[in-house]
């Protein structure tokens, strides 16, 4: 008696930048259209790529300002990423403080287009925000490091001459620090989010991060 034919499996076929976009996500990085065939990739696929990392026991997350990543990927509770989200939360209270000296007042709308030079970053500018930097282990000598961890997650693009740009992404970080701020009042934010010990991190460090909180 001949056996049965066997009836064929309508599989998707996997998108090409599979294995590349999974690496990225899985290590913390948010995926913008600075990511140029990695980000296009993922547009075009979303629903497939959404289907795919759910079966390996991820959420995809598609961000109002366009960019992607994996829900509960990176550490607010790690060392690094701590040192990186206080780096951050000094850069908006600076823009938040001066927002009034802006035609548009609205230093976030902005924030994309324009380049910020290292050597006239706030960190260092008065007492308290020496303190937290020292905190979590930040002198203005690794100021680069922050930033090359930053451009690891596709926050910031790093330039010559010692100059940066934000990405989309930095967006989500936006809502984590305002998520720790009291109607906006960024000085109580950050002494919410400073850290409660002097215990030591250097923000190059390549050991894996915990889970982000969401």
């Amino acid at each position: 008696m001949p056996e049965p034919a066997e009836v064929p499996m309508n599989l998707p076929e996997l998108p090409p930048r599979l294995a590349g976009v999974f690496r990225a996500l899985r290590s913390g990085r948010h995926i913008s259209r600075a990511d140029g065939p990695d980000f296009l990739d993922l547009e075009r696929r979303t629903p497939l790529y959404e289907h795919l990392f759910q079966k390996l026991g991820y959420t995809l997350r598609h961000h109002s300002q366009g960019f992607y990543y994996f829900e509960g990927t990176g550490a607010i509770r790690s060392e690094r990423m701590r040192a990186a989200l206080l780096f951050l939360l000094i850069i908006f209270q600076d823009l938040e403080e001066r927002k009034f000296n802006r035609q548009d007042r609205a230093w976030e709308r902005s924030l994309l287009r324009n380049t910020y030079k290292v050597a006239e970053l706030p960190h260092f500018h008065t007492a308290q925000r020496r303190a937290i930097m020292s905190a979590v282990g930040i002198e203005e000598s690794t100021l680069p490091k922050v930033l090359r961890f930053l451009g690891s997650l596709g926050v910031v693009q790093v330039m010559p001459d010692d100059q940066f740009k934000f990405l989309s992404p930095v967006y989500r970080f936006i809502d984590l620090c305002v998520r720790y701020s009291d109607d906006d009042k960024w000085s109580t934010a950050l002494s919410a989010a400073a850290p409660t010990t002097t215990a030591e991190a250097d923000p190059s460090s390549e050991e894996d991060e915990e889970e982000l909180e969401p």
